[in-house]
């Protein structure tokens, strides 16, 4: 009996000591275990972040990116108010795939292509007082191949939007980090939207011209191109641009250093010791230490009708009055950011001149007055939280004469408050728009989220218009007296 209970003591007390020693020794095991494990796990995780996305072979590196992009506009259009949910058309939602094939034929060689699909919402510039709809459709924004020779340049044909992927559209150079939230093209947020008579309540007092009739950037000419750029050589770079209906672009951009950091860009880490060694941008000594700067200058022509003015005539007999007379334009934009207080300072202008002609409402043909804006943007962009860089802007804009001598009768008789009929009638009625003005001026802020890569942004912007009639003779009728129109729109845009 004695010993039956000592040998059952003994095995309760090892087993005691074996529940014992679990619990100290199999914690630190199951935290091996779960190291190793995780550890294998975030290897295998950068291994398939590092694979290229969907490669059809093995010499051209395929990859596909986008961005997801929601806002909520609210207006005032001086007697009615709402709020939608929209797309911002200057930064949208997109996915883009981009392949190529790097460093072939002695290194010398580079090929490839660019596809950009627009996930199609509701446009900020599109929506209006009674349209708010979603359209769920897709459309291609870019689609276009290139080949670069190392020394020789790059040559690009397919659809393109704006002047391509290495230049700048001509008035678009921003350093302050805020264009997702407001930018030289003023017409992305209420272009859409119809002015209203100041003397005239409800839907009668809306008028048939839209806030994009009087607003216009004028960044460059888009659609399907071919494109020569030059090499990048101590922050120049040229392109020339030729596209159908003869329309065509010549396009000079310099660039004091690259537009994003090595710490945040590891591709472009790699590549800088090359671009410096050959020269591709300035020593960054003196001023270029302190200040980043941006610039494009550019002239492009675009040609709808006829130029000659024989069959230029002979076009408006047959079809009337062109939709888009042809024109040519100076354009530019410089963006000026000092590093080391986050100030920058961002300025573009353009000027178009018409080179065919239109039959106006007085069954003239002459050539529309030239349209030209100019646009101003003070920033200030610091690292005030953990999230990441906190930008502020205000921005000021003139635009004049986009809605001129050209306007067609209703939206002359709409301004006027008078019959189609009446439009040119007498030698004291109401017949051509003599001078048209939309100033605009706007603050803003953008939050950048840098673990999520999403940037949360708020922008404010008001619109002060000012349209001007004449007779037949050129005497002045008036202005007509219209409201001003104001504009919140608050929203994010996640990059993937």
């Amino acid at each position: 009996m004695v010993v039956a209970r000592l040998h059952e003591q003994f095995w309760h007390a090892a087993l005691a000591c074996a529940l014992a020693a679990m619990a100290v020794f199999v914690p630190e095991l199951a935290y091996a275990a779960d190291a190793d494990c995780c550890g294998d796990l975030e290897a295998r995780i950068a291994q398939l972040e590092a694979t290229v996305v969907g490669k059809g072979n093995r010499k051209v590196n395929v990859e596909m990116a986008g961005a997801v992009s929601r806002a909520i506009l609210s207006w005032d259009d001086g007697q009615n108010t709402d709020s939608y949910v929209v797309t911002n058309d200057g930064e949208g939602s997109k996915i883009e795939i981009t392949g190529e094939a790097e460093h072939f034929n002695r290194a010398n060689w580079s090929a490839g292509f660019h596809i950009e699909i627009n996930v199609q919402g509701a446009g900020s510039g599109d929506v209006n007082q009674f349209d708010d709809d979603i359209p769920k459709e897709l459309k291609i924004d870019e689609s276009q191949i290139w080949m670069r020779h190392r020394k020789a340049g790059q040559l690009t044909w397919g659809f393109v939007g704006g002047t391509g992927e290495n230049i700048e559209d001509l008035t678009e150079d921003d350093l302050s980090d805020t264009a997702t939230a407001a930018y030289s093209g003023v017409e992305d947020i209420g272009g859409g939207f119809f002015l209203r008579r100041s003397n005239l309540r409800g839907v009668p007092g809306l008028l048939p011209v839209v806030w994009g009739d009087l607003i216009d950037h004028l960044p460059g000419i888009d659609g399907s191109i071919v494109r020569y750029d030059t090499p990048l050589y101590h922050g120049f770079e040229a392109n020339a641009t030729y596209g159908m209906d003869d329309e065509w672009q010549l396009a000079l951009n310099w660039v004091s250093e690259p537009e994003e950091d090595s710490e945040e860009n590891p591709e472009l880490a790699e590549a800088e010791p090359m671009e410096k060694d050959s020269g591709a941008y300035p020593a960054q000594t003196g001023l270029l230490k302190i200040f980043h700067i941006s610039g494009t200058v550019g002239l492009f022509d675009i040609r709808d009708v006829p130029a000659d003015q024989a069959a230029a005539e002979a076009n408006l007999l047959a079809t009337g009055t062109a939709s888009e007379p042809n024109n040519r334009t100076v354009a530019g934009s410089l963006s000026v950011l000092h590093k080391p207080s986050g100030i920058s300072l961002t300025g573009a202008a353009a000027r178009r001149k018409f080179t065919s002609s239109v039959r106006f409402n007085d069954d003239e043909v002459g050539r529309p007055n030239d349209s030209w804006f100019y646009y101003f943007k003070l920033g200030w962009q610091r690292n005030l939280n953990r999230l990441g860089k906190t930008a502020f802007y205000a921005e000021y804009g003139s635009f004049n004469q986009f809605l001129g001598r050209d306007a067609d009768e209703e939206a002359v008789s709409a301004l006027a408050g008078i019959d189609e009929d009446a439009v040119c009638a007498s030698a004291r009625s109401a017949c051509l728009v003599s001078g048209s003005n939309a100033t605009i001026w706007g603050l803003g802020v953008v939050q950048f989220v840098k673990s999520a890569e999403m940037q949360l942004y708020t922008a404010y912007r008001h619109y002060e218009p000012d349209i001007d009639l004449s007779t037949r003779r050129g005497a002045g009728v008036g202005a007509v007296p219209l409201d001003p129109f104001q504009t919140v729109m608050t929203g994010a845009i996640v990059d993937f």
